[in-house]
């Protein structure tokens, strides 16, 4: 529309925008996610005469002897570019507005899309929509739009098969229903199909996974029900049809690898990002999920943000920004993140919750509906951002099936190339003997397996080790979640020990390492129940530590340290807390283990708070229980006078800050190679497992020191006994016998 003299144009106001003109100086214009104020008395002088009945000209020479040619000139183009006037000589279709948002196309546009239904798609007449958008719908038009009740039916992949051959792009939609969803669009450039996108879906339904595999062969699948009323079908056809015109228009760019979704009952919208699967040969891609099996090599890593606990390259707002997209609780790695706990500027808990392998039993079926993980810091973001990389890390080392493997026979390997599992997990002749008693424990970790067999064939995964520069076989039942030797015994299961993530592998390595440091501290503290020295918090100048102090003195409870670090040097610290004003006294725990004393001492007090998250829910109900039966014995029967091995030693002052040196030199590459002498020095070898996935981008390892003692209940010979010792810490080793007979059990 050109705003000036030449021509017959006359404006007028969009239909869809709303014209207030103020008492004072000015006007107000609104439409559909917008509002915009214009102050000047040109303005309130021409908005009556933009009635489409006057030219620019016109409108000029009705306000001139108040207001120049220029500036009604000049009012006329912001309008203008502000997008709300329209053309009166050009009749406004049904639907003008939309198409300036790209939701409909130009009469002068011909685009045809197909259309198809599978199931009860509800009654919706996307054809009429469409049309009403100026497209035309007919076979052979693109894309093919599927319209159905369930995006997991069969017949919806078949289509795709089809398009695909075809060379034809498709747009699955859900209409039935109070939730309408539209997208991603399917197209053969990307590697994304409808098998990644059921992939995704089929993980995050639990329940219907579990009830179909127990169904009869041949059984038709499970949909689930949907309410569905006629004018829930015409919302659904109106919002299917607004995506399909933009994609006419513009390409589809917001539907590429995106699921959006219409909630009829909240009214609101929101996306769902969809990552293809790497190894899904279905789209031509079939690359392997991770890069296991090449050599770990260490690049320089200086540390950009060491703030309230933090040690990373990046900031935590970084990382979230970064992979926040991949929580969804329809197609994402990780379903949901929510912040726990009561509001306060010293407590930062997050839990978000994951689907990953399918449950075998009701019981495992229960645990995963309501399992997830907890993310701390010192401030929110960085408790969120823990949140979501741990469960990121959770979903990383779980075993897919793509990953090196060896089979083999520990017998008949060379013993320079392979690790015995023991090794590894350290359990006692004793117990193996006694596993049948130790396993009638109501326990979740502290289990016995079966003795490992050095005759069997199991599988091996090969692992990179930073001291030897070459690669260890370990048995991938201790390197992979959910791996299992088809027909073996259960000789070693994976956990969590040594599992880190991070921005680069370098800072996953040192988190996985200064994990399995911060463990061992523990298990020679722990279960010699020896006195350790307090930790002075004050000489550490740490203004959260006085928020952590006032936030639990609020809840009346107290807070102290106490000092676990051991032979490597690495300082390591255990935070406390227990009721003051009633019994059960609810002692909590927290551990925390760093470089920089600082880093590690707020890494236990944050610890300590995602413990506090657990007793807030019993204390909400008392009848509830926690999953682990060892916990929740601990919350409801220790008391600090039966283990006085949890209060500070009578005998020596306080440690300072002065006194704890920090090792940190600000480059994680430097720090990793400080570590490997540290351990190298003491006869053990430091080993990574790179579990990054392809399809997440974080990096995930699971780091190994064969020697180094988990806090789990394994009493094997070793630096359990042997370290207290040496440091003094005890004239003689306790027996096996005497240890303590509660095992930890975080």
């Amino acid at each position: 529309m050109a705003l000036n003299a030449i021509g017959p144009t006359c404006p007028r106001f969009r239909s869809d925008v709303a014209v207030t003109l103020l008492e004072s100086d000015g006007v107000v214009l609104s439409w559909t996610g917008r509002d915009v104020g214009l102050s000047g008395d040109c303005y309130r002088s021409l908005v009556p005469l933009i009635d489409g009945q006057h030219t620019p000209a016109q409108i000029a020479a009705a306000i001139g002897p108040r207001h120049s040619p220029e500036l009604v000139f000049h009012a006329l183009r912001r309008l203008h570019d502000l997008g709300c006037l329209a053309d009166s000589q050009v009749p406004e279709p049904q639907g003008d507005h939309e198409r300036a948002r790209g939701l409909s196309v130009a009469a002068t546009e011909t685009v045809a899309v197909a259309v198809a239904s599978v199931g009860a798609a509800g009654g919706c007449d996307l054809p009429a929509a469409l049309r009403a958008r100026g497209l035309e719908v007919a076979d052979g038009g693109s894309p093919l739009v599927v319209l159905t009740d369930d995006y997991l039916r069969p017949e919806v992949g078949e289509l795709y098969r089809r398009c695909r051959t075809a060379g034809v792009p498709m747009l699955p939609a859900r209409t039935a229903g109070l939730d309408v969803w539209v997208g991603p669009l399917l197209v053969l450039d990307e590697p994304l199909c409808w098998e990644c996108l059921a992939g995704r879906l089929r993980t995050n339904r639990p329940v219907q996974g579990f009830v179909e595999a127990r169904l009869p062969a041949g059984h038709a699948p499970v949909v689930p029900a949907v309410a569905r009323t006629q004018a829930t079908a015409n919302v659904a056809a109106e919002y299917v049809a607004g995506h399909v015109a933009r994609y006419a228009r513009t390409g589809g760019a917001d539907l590429r690898h995106t699921l959006h979704t219409l909630d009829l009952g909240e009214w609101s919208t929101s996306r769902h990002h969809v990552v293809a699967l790497p190894e899904c040969r279905a789209c031509g891609c079939g690359e392997p999920s991770s890069p296991a099996g090449r050599p770990v090599l260490l690049r320089p890593a200086p540390v950009a943000f060491d703030l309230d606990g933090g040690h990373r390259t990046v900031t935590p707002e970084q990382t979230l920004d970064r992979f926040e997209r991949l929580v969804s609780p329809l197609t994402g790695v990780v379903t949901s993140l929510v912040r726990t706990g009561p509001p306060s500027p010293a407590f930062h808990v997050y839990a978000s919750t994951q689907n990953l392998e399918p449950p075998r039993d009701v019981e495992e079926l229960r645990r995963a509906l309501g399992g997830g993980k907890s993310g701390k810091g010192a401030s929110d973001v960085q408790a969120r951002t823990s949140a979501l990389c741990e469960s990121l890390e959770r979903y990383s080392g779980s075993f897919r099936g793509d990953e090196p493997r060896v089979l083999g026979r520990y017998a008949d390997l060379a013993a320079d190339d392979v690790v015995h599992p023991n090794d590894l997990m350290l359990f006692s002749e004793r117990q193996y003997a006694e596993r049948e008693r130790w396993n009638r424990r109501e326990t979740r970790y502290n289990f016995v397996p079966r003795r490992f067999d050095p005759t069997a064939e199991i599988s091996w995964t090969p692992v990179w080790s930073l001291s030897s520069e070459a690669f260890r076989l370990i048995p991938t039942a201790l390197c992979y979640y959910g791996f299992a030797d088809a027909g073996g015994p259960n000789f070693a299961i994976s956990c969590s020990n040594g599992c880190a993530a991070g921005n680069t592998v370098e800072e996953a390595i040192l988190q996985g390492f200064l994990e399995l440091v911060e463990r061992d501290s523990i298990a020679l503290w722990w279960y010699h129940r020896v006195s350790r020295p307090l930790v002075d918090l004050d000489s550490f100048g740490l203004p959260y530590l006085d928020r952590a102090r006032a936030f639990l003195a609020e809840r009346h409870r107290d807070l102290w340290v106490l000092d676990l670090t051991a032979d490597l040097g690495i300082p390591v610290f255990a935070a406390f807390s227990r009721r003051l004003d009633s019994t059960p006294e609810r002692i909590l725990l927290g551990f925390g283990a760093h470089l920089d004393p600082r880093i590690a001492l707020l890494r236990s007090v944050t610890e300590l708070h995602q413990m506090l998250s657990w007793v807030g829910a019993m204390e909400e109900n008392p009848e509830r229980v926690l999953a682990d039966s060892e916990t929740t014995q601990w919350l409801l029967g220790a008391r600090l006078a039966d283990n006085p091995y949890l209060v500070g030693d009578p005998g020596r002052s306080p440690r300072t800050a002065a006194d704890i040196a920090n090792l940190s030199s600000g480059e994680l590459d430097k720090d990793l190679s400080l570590c490997r002498r540290l351990v190298e020095e003491r006869g053990m070898q430091m080993m990574v497992l790179d579990q990054t996935r392809r399809d997440v981008g974080l990096a995930v390892v699971k780091v190994f020191v064969p020697g180094l003692r988990h806090f789990w209940a394994r009493f094997g010979p070793g630096r359990l006994y042997d370290v207290p010792v040496r440091l003094g810490w005890m004239s003689t080793p306790t027996a096996e016998a005497d240890l303590n007979p509660t095992p930890m059990f975080i």
